[in-house]
């Protein structure tokens, strides 16, 4: 028999209330660890949901939402504004839009450019942000953003210091298809050009890859895993990938600085753009080595986990890496006048060509003339699928 303790002035609660102050506490108990496994799914689905959840994208339109079952392609197009990459974006609206892709153009610090684009269209989009993070970090703050790279099987990233799609008028052959059509369950990513310095390295001013390298290059947990070596582009204390963001010179010294001079007796002051001693300053060489950080670093990545990547550039396929880059010689940049074995690299090999280098700026220029006047774009080859 339950005893019932009575003090002065009050008496016990009737049984009703009883009864529902026990379903209240049971409620609200329920709704509380309802939140919390809700949450923990949310995570577990969703690991990348808080990747840079503190940096804010700036745009005054929201990112589409693909319609479920579509496999569309996502291609990003990184802006930060020069003569040069408004030349560029120029050409690509005219050139490399088509309906078979959705596309997001990433406006990095200040410009007006954004109003060429033409968003109008269902499948164009853009992002205005903060000149933050280099083009590397910027793609990846949006492809991680409300984790829209999981809606995707395959992506493109590039930047406006090339120029194209420049193909020949045989070829019927969708500019982006080109790139994807070279990814395979052994390649993962798929650029322009091959590098050999100061490591063998695919370039990163145009990546191809699916949704297993895209989830390697953008995992924070895989940026820091690549091994370390000589010199070392990668390891837990130099994340590579997407998902790394250097703000300011600053950071990227302090990542880098120390490896600067052991650095510079390897490279040299070789780049096509270097031509005097103002270009090989301390800044100069930290802006160069956190670009050929980021390049070296993802290519290593995806090798770490077992993959291959793969490029445009023919000679390429004729040699091994090794001794590609020991028929190229140890300090060449095949992206510099007369610098391909005594040649210069063709827009028509690569598709997309580096602009901003002075690599037969007659031919480029020509090359764009004409394919400005053609009447045949993306739009008729890449169809709408």
């Amino acid at each position: 028999m339950a005893i019932q303790i009575k003090t002065k002035g009050s008496s016990a609660s009737p049984p009703n209330t009883r009864w529902r102050s026990v379903v209240v506490s049971t409620l609200l108990v329920l709704v509380v660890l309802g939140s919390l496994y809700s949450q923990t799914l949310i995570l577990d689905e969703d690991p990348y949901r808080y990747v840079r959840a503190s940096q804010k994208l700036h745009t005054n339109q929201a990112i589409f939402d693909p319609a479920n079952g579509r496999d569309r392609p996502l291609i990003l197009f990184a802006y930060a504004e020069s003569e040069n990459a408004r030349d560029n974006l120029k050409f690509f609206l005219k050139r490399g839009l088509h309906a078979a892709a959705d596309f997001i153009f990433i406006f990095n610090g200040e410009t007006d450019a954004s109003d060429l684009v033409p968003t109008s269209l269902a499948n164009v989009k853009v992002v205005k942000r903060e000149n933050t993070c280099y083009d590397i970090g910027a793609f990846g703050q949006v492809l991680a953003k409300d984790a829209l790279w999981q809606r995707y099987k395959r992506f493109i990233t590039l930047n406006a210091s090339v120029r194209g799609p420049f193909l020949p008028v045989w070829s019927d052959e969708c500019w982006s298809d080109a790139f994807f059509n070279k990814l395979s369950d052994k390649v993962k990513l798929v650029g322009l050009t091959y590098h050999c310095v100061p490591n063998p390295h695919v370039q990163s001013m145009l990546l191809a890859t699916d949704r297993v390298g895209m989830e390697i290059l953008l995992d924070p947990l895989y940026a820091g895993s690549v091994p370390l070596d000589t010199p070392p582009w990668g390891g837990a204390e130099i994340p590579v990938g997407y998902s790394v963001c250097y703000n300011n010179y600053a950071e990227a010294v302090g990542q880098l600085g120390l490896f600067i001079p052991r650095l510079r007796e390897q490279v040299q002051c070789h780049l096509a753009a270097v031509s005097n001693n103002e270009a090989c300053s301390k800044k100069h060489w930290t802006n160069v080595l956190f670009q050929v950080h980021g390049e070296i670093g993802m290519a290593r990545l995806i090798r770490s986990q077992g993959y291959d990547v793969d490029v445009m550039l023919t000679s390429v396929h004729s040699y091994t890496p090794a001794e590609y880059c020991d028929k190229l010689g140890p300090l060449s940049d095949h992206l510099s006048p007369n610098n391909y074995f005594g040649s210069n690299v063709h827009p028509y090999e690569v598709i997309f060509a580096k602009a901003n280098r002075g690599i037969d700026d007659e031919l480029l220029g020509h090359l764009t003339d004409w394919h400005y006047q053609m009447n045949d774009t993306s739009w008729e080859k890449c169809g709408g699928r």
